[in-house]
């Protein structure tokens, strides 16, 4: 079982068979997650696919 903990509370998160892009929600504080690496297991906050480098120009 490979193990991690949430970026957002620190909990431990198990997961039998993590997959790089597999969606998950801690169990502890329902935060939304995605696995960022298998060896070793990390998972961080999901990237915004609606964010673009070029929206920055609106901010002018």
């Amino acid at each position: 079982m490979a193990r991690t903990h949430c970026p957002n509370c620190d909990k431990v998160i198990e997961i039998k068979s993590p997959r790089v892009g597999a969606a998950l929600v801690c169990p502890e504080c329902d935060v939304d997650l995605e696995v960022i690496s298998v060896s070793p297991f990390e998972v961080d906050f999901p990237l915004d696919d609606d964010w673009d480098d070029d929206d920055t120009d609106d901010w002018n």
